[in-house]
């Protein structure tokens, strides 16, 4: 019986000593465990750390992508429109709210339209707004006037200045009451002269429109002006009689536009010296003395 306990005894003992090996196994296991865990709880911080910098920085990107989108909106907003060719402009005015507010508070403060031109080698021209009035109109009606600048062009130009202006202000609405006024300048004055300076002084429409109507031709903070030269009618030409024989008359030469590159007789024997730069607007009509 006793050897029995014994044996008994023995395996437990045997047992035991097993159950502490695995246990001593198992405590190692769980410190290398703990270990594996405090590093990847390291990489954790790191990848963390590393997230929170990069996020920061496609915020700073992201703000400097608004910024010079802000930026590249305000240099493409500043650029003028290319300039018309054709002797008209349509004159797209922005944030009118904040610019007739600076009119009030400076009776001297304007706007200046972009430049157009009659032709590619044609007059140079601008209008200029007050949007609160100028004179006599100011705090009553909008003023709008016309300007002669000073062009490349001009020594080939016919002076002076002769021809008929229109002004028209859009209504953006489906009625299309526009506005519009025309005038021509008189050619005596010197704004119709050859410009000496930059721009020659101006002429137009005092009382264009009352500021009481304006608001109707606003809509969205935002107003649209026409402008239109007729270079169509011919301005009147001098008359030089000149005999058929003289060297004078035989040695005339024609100055034109590409479009008219040509002397033009008529039926009475007369020729016409027109203008480069001015279809169909003759400077000189020279008849052949009898």
């Amino acid at each position: 019986m006793l050897i029995q306990h014994l044996s008994w005894l023995t395996t437990l003992i045997r047992d035991a000593e097993q159950i502490n090996n695995d246990h001593t196994l198992l405590v190692t296991r769980i410190n290398q465990l703990n270990n594996v865990l405090l590093k990847c709880k390291y990489h954790i911080n790191e990848l963390q750390s590393s997230v929170s910098e990069t996020n920061q920085h496609l915020n700073g990107i992201h703000l400097n992508h608004l910024r010079l989108q802000e930026e590249l909106t305000n240099v493409k907003n500043s650029i003028p429109p290319p300039a018309g060719h054709d002797g008209s402009l349509t004159w797209k005015i922005t944030d009118v709210q904040n610019k007739i507010d600076i009119a009030r508070s400076d009776p001297q403060s304007y706007l200046n339209s972009p430049p157009f031109f009659s032709s590619s080698t044609g007059y140079k021209m601008k209008v200029i707004l007050y949007l609160n009035g100028d004179g006599e109109a100011h705090c009553k009606h909008i003023s709008l006037y016309f300007m002669i600048m000073q062009g490349e062009f001009d020594s080939i130009l016919h002076w002076p200045f002769n021809f008929e202006i229109t002004f028209s202000l859009i209504d953006q609405s489906n009625q299309q009451r526009h506005i519009t006024e025309t005038f021509h300048p008189d050619s005596k004055s010197v704004v119709c002269h050859r410009p000496l300076s930059d721009t020659n002084e101006a002429t137009g429409i005092q009382k264009f429109c009352s500021l009481d109507s304006l608001g109707h031709y606003i809509q969205d903070d935002v107003m649209f002006i026409k402008i239109n030269i007729d270079f169509v009618a011919i301005p009147a030409c001098p008359t030089i009689s000149l005999p058929v024989s003289s060297p004078t008359c035989t040695q005339l030469s024609v100055v034109a536009t590409d479009e008219r590159r040509q002397s033009m007789p008529d039926d009475n024997n007369e020729f016409r010296l027109c203008i480069a730069g001015q279809p169909n607007a003759p400077l000189y009509s020279v008849h052949p003395s009898p």
